[in-house]
């Protein structure tokens, strides 16, 4: 079991950005809730974010520090349900698809639509469960791309990655690396 100290609910859907994030009152993009989220994050307090079924785009990196992880595949109708598993495709598919473009990353540090990046916890490992990752658009020549990055541990951390599907959307070399 899971257990978040403080957790917002997402809905590409009904949500509202100026919404509380509440199971009522949904937030509706992911880079919102997790603007909205990260300042109460820390090594000793950990965050989630409940996403409905349903398409999200970002057109930056979603860069996490610290303990927090991302829970898809809520049903679109309520938030009673959830096929994480992937048997049950639509409506429950939380997809993320980065529409960034133009992007660079090099060596062992590639742009991530979802990046993990000097990532610190102890109380809980992060989870990004439940989700399809579409990366970046297209990549600057030369650079590396993957949908979900995670570079630089420190001590006491861990990120588990379940139940989710990633696609690289650019035309350059692409690493995916854990």
């Amino acid at each position: 079991v899971y257990v978040a100290d403080s957790l917002l609910y997402v809905d590409s859907a009904a949500g509202n950005d100026s919404n509380p994030g509440t199971m009522q009152s949904p937030m509706k993009s992911l880079q919102a809730a997790v603007s909205s989220i990260l300042p109460n994050c820390s090594a000793a307090t950990s965050c989630a974010l409940a996403i409905k079924g349903g398409n999200y785009t970002i057109s930056s990196s979603l860069v996490i520090s610290t303990s927090f992880s991302l829970f898809g595949g809520f049903d679109p109708a309520d938030w009673k349900n959830r096929r994480a598993d992937k048997t049950s495709l639509s409506p429950y598919d939380t997809i993320i698809t980065d529409t960034s473009t133009g992007v660079t990353g090099t060596g062992s540090d590639p742009y991530s639509s979802i990046k993990f990046i000097n990532h610190t916890g102890t109380k809980e490992k992060s989870i990004i469960d439940g989700v399809i990752v579409n990366g970046p658009v297209s990549a600057n020549a030369g650079s590396y791309v993957a949908p979900i990055g995670i570079v630089n541990l420190q001590a006491g951390a861990g990120v588990t990655i379940r139940n989710t599907v990633t696609n690289d959307l650019s035309s350059t070399l692409s690493v995916t690396s854990v």
